[in-house]
Order: structure tokens, then C-alpha cells, then sequence
């Protein structure tokens, strides 16, 4: 009779230790639950990181379709609108034939969650219900396909407010921006020829197309000691491949991000965010992306 109570003690403090454990469980199970559409879906969790992270696939993709193609990064949009029936006068991103969807394989790689726009992957999609490429636009990110070297768009030696931004609009405008592979030049690398070029050259700078191995040729002083890597990998973490962009109008500009400034993608495939102010987010590319409208056609429209 003395020993019942101890078994019912023993049996109560089994239980007890069973409901802590369950309780304790389900409150796990509940955190997963409201925690796992930020863990996920970078989105919603810090969509500043998840524009970095799709520059990161995006680089990717472009590596590999350079490793299959003599080093060369993808060239332009030279074809826009349904069934590429455009030429592209108008819009700074990738050809969407040459990756997609061969290298790759989920266009909203290309659409940042916040872009100005709001225009999202499915926006692209055609009347058969499958992604156009040639519906691929700049909303999110701009793409030249080109070694730009900043001091082109910054440096009083080179820059001029007429004639750097007529170049690249004249480039764009005619339908010729991806052309560059076309021209030749030395050693059979493409060029483009800058309209106007440096105010102290004697003949127009070229720019290159982008090209694994061509990094070098942006090194305008190389007196000193080597950089840690040589100077090829130091030429890679300076040269732009592809940045956020930003609605530019006579009255005020857009970003995608807040504070103002954008996620900046360089060669050797690590992203970094730059304010307002930093290249590129300067009054040259602003004015381009203020005029870059003045004619040609929207990718999307039907």
C-alpha cells in the first residue's frame, strides 16, 4: 500500500518530463514555421542581399558560357520584343538567347525583388507561357557586355558630357552596341570605337568586349609592387560586369535600394553595394539613362 503513491509520483514526473519535451518541440516547430519564409526566401528576409546573391548566379552563368565561347562574356540584346522581332535600341542587358537557358535556367536571376519598375520574371513570359529571351530588359540591371573603364565617364582627360554619353547612346541608338565582336581589331579582339573618344587623344579610344584574359588591358599604371594575386586578378575586382540600375528622369532619380545606390557585380564575380555618388551611379550615367529613351522600342510590349 506504501508503494502505490511512489509509482503514481514516479509516473507523474514521467509525464511532466514528456509534455516539457513535447511543449518545447512544437515551440521549435513554430519558429521553423515563422521563421522559414526568411531563411528561404532572401526576398523578403534583406532584399539587398538577394539582389547581390542573383549578380552572383548571374556572373556565374556569364562565366560559363565564357568558358565555352574563347573566353568571351555574352554580348548584348541586339534583338528585343515578342519573338525578337526589334532590333534593341533601347535597352543595356544581356543577350537572353546566348544564356538562356543553355547556362541559364531561371530568368528572375535577371529581376531584382525591388527594382524601381516593378517588373518581375513574369513579365516575360510569352503567349505560349514560356520565357522570351528577348523580352530580357534592363528593369533590374544594366549589362554592356564591355570593358568600361570608369575614368571614361569621370576623368577630365577622357570625360566630356557631350560626347561620352552621345557615344554610347549613337552605340545604342543604331542598334550596333553588340557589334563589337563584328569590327576585329588587334589580334582579332572586338572593338567599338567611342564616338569622340579622349579629349587628349589624337584617335578614339576603343572599348573591348568582355573577355577572360583581357582584364589587363584596364591597367593604366602598374609602377610599384606587385598586388597581392598579380596584377590580372587586381584588373578582375575592378572591372565591371553588370550593376543595379536606376530611373533617371529631369527631376529626380530612382534606385532599387534604399539608402540610395545600387549592388555593383566585377569581374571576378564578388558584388558590392555603392552609393549614390560612386561609380557608376554618377551624372553621366544618369544623363544616359535619362536619354537612353528618346527612340527605340519596349522589350515587353506586345
Amino acid at each position: 500500500m506504501d508503494q502505490q503513491p511512489a509509482n503514481e509520483s514516479h509516473r507523474r514526473r514521467v509525464s511532466t518530463r514528456e509534455f516539457v519535451v513535447i511543449i518545447g518541440l512544437l515551440g521549435l516547430l513554430f519558429l521553423l514555421v515563422l521563421l522559414a519564409p526568411r531563411i528561404y526566401n532572401a526576398d523578403i528576409f534583406h532584399p539587398k542581399a538577394a539582389c547581390q546573391m542573383r549578380l552572383k548566379q548571374f556572373s556565374v552563368a556569364c562565366r560559363l558560357y565564357a568558358d565555352e565561347n574563347n573566353g568571351y562574356y555574352p554580348p548584348i540584346q541586339d534583338h528585343i520584343g515578342p519573338g525578337c522581332s526589334n532590333v534593341n535600341t533601347s535597352v543595356f542587358m544581356v543577350n537572353g538567347s546566348s544564356l538562356y537557358p543553355t547556362y541559364l535556367t531561371d530568368p528572375s536571376i535577371l529581376v531584382c525583388p525591388t527594382n524601381a519598375k516593378r517588373v518581375s520574371a513574369r513579365d516575360w513570359v510569352g503567349a505560349d507561357g514560356v520565357s522570351d529571351p528577348c523580352r530580357f530588359d534592363d528593369s533590374s540591371y544594366i549589362y554592356l557586355g564591355l570593358m568600361i573603364r570608369e575614368a571614361w565617364f569621370t576623368d577630365p582627360k577622357y570625360y566630356s558630357a557631350d560626347k561620352t554619353v552621345a557615344g554610347i547612346l549613337d552605340a545604342l541608338h543604331s542598334g550596333k552596341l553588340r557589334e563589337v565582336k563584328l569590327e576585329g581589331g588587334h589580334n582579332g579582339i572586338g572593338r567599338f570605337v567611342l564616338v569622340g573618344g579622349p579629349k587628349s587623344y589624337t584617335k578614339p579610344e576603343t572599348v573591348l568586349r568582355l573577355r577572360n584574359g583581357l582584364e589587363r588591358f584596364m591597367l593604366t599604371d602598374i609602377n610599384g609592387p606587385d598586388p597581392p594575386g598579380g596584377w590580372d586578378a587586381w584588373a578582375r575586382v575592378r572591372t565591371v560586369v553588370a550593376f543595379d540600375t536606376f530611373e533617371s528622369s529631369s527631376t529626380e532619380i530612382s534606385f532599387n535600394h534604399t539608402p540610395d545606390g545600387g549592388n555593383v557585380l566585377y569581374m571576378d564575380g564578388h558584388v558590392e553595394f555603392h552609393r549614390s555618388g560612386a561609380y557608376p551611379y554618377i551624372p553621366a550615367w544618369a544623363e544616359i539613362l535619362r536619354q537612353r529613351k528618346s527612340q527605340g522600342a519596349s522589350p515587353i510590349q506586345n
